[in-house]
């Protein structure tokens, strides 16, 4: 039976008063955009036992929510594993050799766990470093064992105050450290070349050396870690921490992860102390360590601090013997070094028969320490293992427990251990070690990293539990509702005798660093029991247990997946924005990728559609420009005088562009207005392994094509005979048409609904003239294209059997500019319905010049034969020509908007003519 204590209201504040003040080195108060991250292990408060039943102090968990991931800075390949399934262990483990430093791009490796996954090593990899074990330790015979602080163990005394901390810890080391980095390549010659975020090599410094008489082991080791597009949780799990390498699940989601399934972990952390029964040696039995080569006390657990000479083999339940002791001073005795419990003290080391517990292994929370001794009742057993300060950037295996001494070899059923070795009071295994980052999840699942129990005795001291393990879960949504994770410490082997023997001390509680919405089980484990109900636990204390948050974006190294999901966009332009009819028009299609992100594979851009109309043009042909080390791994082509355009196939990496830059035609018919297509890209996606495609928004106008119809000067032109002087009266022979209406010819031209109204006056038909008649010709002329026309020359035939009037506008005024007076037979009007100039028939500087019969200007009049042009030549002029230039370039005649708008978009030339 347990009960639970609520902390005094004064220690809680005084809690609450060093978290806000910084007080101590393992709170950190980290401030990061408008959130703040705090992380603190607990602090030791004493146990609290009444009438042999144990009361236990629970430190409260601190879950956080997590922020959104940074912008990434180094990317493997999303999705290279595909579509995840992961069962069984999906990891390949490689020791580290010898010590790499900060900054380096090559890692020495030695050859993988043959327990691991067999997958090699390549480009593009996802690899995880961690120093797993890495810890000095103060290795005193005083309770200053572990951390260096003394002062803190009560004096040994049977029945005595029961210590709850002290003789446990580490003094510094880098056990935990790690960080993500990406493969640029196989193994090779031992060494496996890598790219990190620290200039492009690593982060940290990482070592590997064996135990020295000052130092324990220290071990890092190279984890591949699969990127699956998307995935299942899977039934995934690690094998062994041996020592060297394993212990841990690793594995990145680009996509979504169905938390279908389960992950477990458990026990398969740091080892537990190996139990053997040992006859006894002379010595105290207030000792912290002992060599494992004198017979007596337990042996020490397995942790950051290094591996000791004796532990358990946690699938055989077999002794392994590591030959050298392990931690400087010996690897027996009650002293817990880094976040490993202690072996247990003897009660009487001369026979080893005054048994007491080993104490638990521990992570984020301790372990608790192990039982007291038979008959004697003093509190020799293994101390619990120190929290270790874990943070979103530095995560260990949880810690083994301590053996328990024994000198009968017991077990307790349904356990059938008949050798006698002492086996069966071996500490147990910690809780391995879990890493996933994904970008959203579903469903629901569970990971569990929880530490193992140890076993049962009888008539000996029982073993400390393992404690939980540590788990991150990172997701890019920061939202991991349906999981749950479990990182229980391992409960104490109990000692199942009458005559009270120790128990095994409590595991404590793993580390869980995750997204928001996340269910958790952090608590540490139970005391082992004994056989009677009046002294049940024998001073047995269980593990603590504690959470530790997350700012999902701080995980070291390179980013993961689903920050690195390629992200293309798709930009179109023109460079004509308006066109002609049977023109051409060009445009550009820019994809990018954005800064920092993976390479977007099988790339293909397309011009899904253009207008009805519109076809590739076959010159000028496409250009394709590759920019920031895009590539084209394979060559596809859209063919000219088609509509719908692909291009392919590109590698387009973080920060890299294609440009393809093409023209169309555009077809004749093609209606007037403004054009707007699309333009997309189709890509591999690493978060499905499927296709995704993304378009340009038509909805910008950067695109748009404008055609018009071609720009067309027009000039409508309109003869009419405007009057007949007889002697000098005007008159209106018999048969004329009205001289002062507006009389059709048929023709669109003197319909056009630009024409001045009542502009158009005068008859087709003269009527029956007399010789000595003089008629007046005008020819109406109106700017009905598109745009003004200019370099106008209208020549006009004097009619044969008549005679060019030469002086028709003799004195009258204005002249045209640049005549030179004389004979005016030439009259113009621009804009108006009489004339605005009048011009000589010489050739001199107005715009008017009459040339006689055979003679011609040398350009600028053509003649209208059968629909066919050709220029007026001298002997084309049998009677008479009446050339008036009427606009010279620059000065153009605008074209008509309207019914005589422009005033001068319209007017007339007039001369006369004597009948013969």
């Amino acid at each position: 039976m347990h009960s639970r204590y609520n902390l005094p209201r004064n220690i809680s504040k005084s809690i609450q008063k060093l978290i806000l003040r910084g007080y101590r080195k393992w709170l950190t108060i980290a401030i990061a955009s408008i959130f703040v991250m705090i992380s603190f292990f607990p602090i030791p408060f004493p146990q609290i036992f009444k009438s042999g039943n144990l009361k236990r102090i629970e430190i409260p968990s601190i879950i956080e929510e997590a922020n959104a991931q940074t912008a990434p800075a180094l990317c493997g390949i999303p999705g290279k594993d595909g579509v995840g399934t992961p069962a069984g262990i999906i990891n390949t483990y490689y020791p580290g050799v010898s010590t790499v430093t900060a900054g380096a791009t090559s890692i020495t490796v030695g050859t993988k766990d043959i327990n691991g996954a067999t997958t090699d090593i390549a480009a593009g990899d996802l690899l995880l470093i961690i120093q797993t074990q890495d810890a000095a330790i103060n290795s005193t015979n005083t309770d200053a064992y572990g951390d260096g602080v003394g002062g803190d163990v009560p004096a040994l005394v049977a029945g005595g105050t029961q210590p709850t901390n002290g003789a446990s810890g580490y003094l510094s080391g880098s056990a935990g450290n790690y960080e993500y980095v990406v493969a640029t390549g196989a193994v090779s010659g031992g060494a496996v070349p890598i790219k990190g975020t620290n200039g492009g090599g690593l982060i940290n410094s990482y070592v590997s050396a064996a135990a020295t008489a000052t130092q324990g082991k220290q071990t890092y080791q190279v984890v591949r870690v699969p990127q699956y597009s998307s995935a299942t949780l899977g039934s995934a799990t690690s094998s062994y921490w041996n020592g060297s390498t394993g212990g841990i699940v690793a594995y990145d989601v680009a996509g979504n992860l169905s938390l279908t399934g389960g992950i477990n972990v458990n026990g398969k952390g740091f080892r537990g102390g190996g139990g053997r029964l040992l006859g006894g040696a002379v010595s105290p039995n207030t000792d912290y360590r002992t060599l494992s080569t004198i017979d007596k006390n337990g042996s020490k657990a397995e942790g950051i601090a290094g591996t000791p000479r004796f532990v358990i083999n946690p699938t055989t339940l077999a002794l392994v013997d590591n030959v050298t002791e392990g931690y400087p001073n010996g690897s027996y005795g009650r002293g817990a070094p880094g976040n490993a419990g202690g072996g247990s003290t003897d009660g009487n080391p001369n026979g080893n028969d005054e048994n007491s517990g080993g104490g638990g292994g521990s992570n984020g929370g301790a372990g608790g320490i192990g039982g007291r001794s038979w008959n004697s009742n003093l509190p020799t057993g293994g101390f619990g293992g120190k929290p270790f300060p874990a943070t979103t950037s530095r995560l260990v295996l949880g810690g083994g427990g301590g053996a328990g001494t024994t000198n009968n070899g017991s077990f307790s059923p349904p356990n059938t251990d008949t050798s006698g070795s002492g086996i069966y009071s071996s500490g147990a295994s910690g809780g391995g070690m879990v890493m996933l980052r994904t970008n959203t999840v579903s469903g629901t699942g569970t990971i569990s990293a929880n530490g193992s129990s140890a076993r049962d005795v009888t008539r000996d001291g029982s073993g400390g539990g393992g404690a939980g393990g540590s788990v991150l879960v990172s997701a890019l949504s920061n939202n991991v509702a349906g999981l749950t994770v479990s990182v229980v410490g391992g409960a104490g082997g109990s000692a199942l005798f009458t005559d009270p023997h120790g128990p095994g001390g409590g595991g404590g509680g793993g580390v869980v660093v995750s997204s928001a919405g996340v269910t958790t089980n952090l608590q540490g484990g139970i005391a082992g029991v004994t056989g009677i109900t009046s002294n049940p636990n024998n001073g047995a204390v269980a593990g603590t247990g504690l959470a530790v948050p997350i700012s999902v974006g701080t995980v070291p190294g390179a980013s993961s997946g689903a920050a690195c999901v390629p992200a293309l966009t798709v930009v179109k332009t023109t460079s004509t924005p308006t066109v002609n009819r049977g023109g051409q028009a060009t445009y550009k299609i820019v994809v990018s990728n954005g800064a920092g992100l993976a390479t977007a594979n099988n790339v293909a851009i397309a011009d899904n559609s253009l207008p009805t109309g519109f076809t590739l043009a076959a010159s000028p042909a496409p250009t394709i420009s590759l920019i920031g080390g895009s590539t084209r791994p394979t060559t596809s082509n859209p063919t000219a005088g088609t509509s719908n355009l692909s291009w392919g196939t590109f590698s387009i990496p973080g920060g890299g562009s294609v440009e393809i830059q093409f023209t169309v035609d555009v077809g004749t018919s093609v209606a007037t207005g403004t054009y707007n297509n699309p333009a997309s890209a189709t890509y591999t996606d690493p978060a499905t392994s499927g296709s995704k495609t993304v378009s340009y928004d038509i909805a910008n106008t950067g695109e748009d094509v404008t055609v018009t119809i071609p720009s067309s000067p027009q000039l409508l032109l309109v003869k009419r005979i405007t009057n007949v002087k007889r002697g000098g009266v005007s008159i209106t022979p018999a048969g004329s048409d009205n001289f002062n209406i507006f009389n059709s010819d048929g023709t669109a031209a003197n319909t056009n609904v630009n024409w001045p109204a009542n502009y158009l006056k005068g008859a087709n038909n003269g009527g029956a003239v007399a010789p000595g008649d003089v008629v007046e010709y005008t020819i109406y002329f109106l700017s009905a294209g598109n745009v003004g026309v200019t370099n106008v020359n209208i020549c006009d035939l004097v009619p044969a059997n008549t005679t060019f009037f030469i002086g028709s506008y003799n004195g009258l005024t204005p002249l045209d500019t640049g005549s030179s007076g004389g004979n005016l037979g030439i009259a113009l009007a621009s804009g108006s319905a009489t004339p605005t100039a009048y011009m000589s028939n010489v050739s001199d500087g107005d715009r008017g010049t009459f040339y006689a019969a055979g003679t011609a200007p040398a350009s600028g009049c053509v003649k209208n034969v059968a629909g066919t042009y050709s220029a007026i030549t001298n002997s084309d002029n049998t009677n008479g020509l009446v050339v008036v230039n009427v606009a010279k370039s620059p000065v153009t005649i605008p074209n008509a908007t309207g019914s005589g708008t422009p005033a001068n978009s319209y007017g007339f030339v007039r001369f006369n003519v004597t009948v013969n």
